[in-house]
């Protein structure tokens, strides 16, 4: 019995367990990483959010709560900041029981990259 070849069914199910797995570890190994001096920031204030945005090396924000992107939170950067780069704002990989909720009151502080002809 020990050299027999698994069924086609059973090693279906074993890759689809084996996929599973990775697809849940994979993204709370994510939530574990360090952060720090990488292209990846995670945020809980608008104060971060906008130092982000500004930080030319940061292409990923998680925002770990719900936050508020108040005129404030601007200070100590020249408005509109030039956004030259692909920038992507996600919530973060940590289980939640919703979405994290955006406020966007602040009005033109970002600008795009190019210019429109």
């Amino acid at each position: 019995m020990a050299d027999q070849a698994l069924s086609p069914r059973v090693a279906r199910l074993l890759l689809l367990i084996a996929a599973a797995i990775a697809i849940v570890v994979v993204p709370v190994a994510r939530a574990d990483e360090d952060l720090e001096g990488s292209s990846v920031r995670a945020v809980s204030s608008g104060a971060e959010l906008a130092a982000a945005i500004a930080d030319e090396r940061i292409s990923l924000v998680l925002v770990d709560a719900n936050l508020t992107l108040a005129d404030s939170d601007w200070v100590g950067y020249p408005v509109p900041v030039p956004l030259r780069r692909n920038l992507t704002i996600r919530g973060s990989a940590a289980p939640r029981a919703s979405w994290p909720l955006l406020i966007l009151p602040a009005k033109q502080k970002i600008s795009c990259g190019f210019t429109y002809q």
